[in-house]
Formats: C-alpha cells, sequence, structure tokens
C-alpha cells in the first residue's frame, strides 16, 4: 500500500505542476484536498498545508459545493488536530462561508459576515 500512496501524491503533484502552468483555480484546490490524506497518510506532514492551499485558490471565487468542502476538511482538519478555540472559528467558517469581496449576485443559504442570510 506504501508504493501506491507514493504513486498517488506523485500523480498529484503533477497535476498541480500542470495546473501552475494554466491556471484553473477550482480544479487546483480539488487537488490540494485530494493531496492532504495522501500526504498524511504516508506520515509525510499533516495535510493541513495541503488544505491552506485548497483554500487560497478558492479565496476571492463565489461559493460552490467545493469551497463548503474544503471549509469542512479545514474544520474536521482543526477538530481532530488542534482542537481549541481555533477550531471553534474554522467550524463556523465552515457553517456559514460568506461572499467574496465585491461579489455579485444572491447566492441562497450564504451568510453574511454578521450570520444573516441573504
Amino acid at each position: 500500500m506504501g508504493g501506491e500512496t507514493e504513486r498517488v501524491v506523485r500523480l498529484l503533484d503533477r497535476a498541480l505542476g500542470l495546473l501552475a502552468q494554466r491556471p484553473d483555480l477550482p480544479r487546483a484546490a480539488w487537488f490540494w484536498t485530494q493531496r492532504g490524506p495522501a500526504v498524511h497518510g504516508q506520515t509525510r506532514g499533516d495535510g493541513r498545508r495541503a488544505l491552506a492551499r485548497a483554500q487560497e485558490a478558492l479565496d476571492g471565487l463565489h461559493p460552490s459545493r467545493l469551497h463548503a468542502r474544503v471549509l469542512a476538511l479545514a474544520a474536521g482538519w482543526v477538530m481532530l488536530c488542534e482542537p481549541g478555540p481555533e477550531a471553534i472559528v474554522e467550524a463556523e467558517r465552515a457553517a456559514h462561508p460568506r461572499r467574496p469581496e465585491g461579489g455579485r449576485g444572491r447566492r441562497r443559504g450564504w451568510c453574511a459576515e454578521d450570520g444573516r442570510t441573504r
């Protein structure tokens, strides 16, 4: 199994390298979410950096299912690996994501900074 996980990480790194040449931020975010658990499975890291990169890739884009998934994964990681006040903040971000600054249109169920649904 260890060889297969290493192969997965290599394939993910290759995909991310290709995406660096021709940026597709949502696709890159998806690959980063896949890389986190693969790296963690190899004990080459805890996966947090990959989740942070996924969040960075989605910054400023309109909320989506992928946004929700990345936020939920980040919240779960913090709850398991670094419980404390930061874990609550991450969980609230996952439960009440906001529209990006200057975002247009209304997205049902997405919350403003004050917590009210817009």
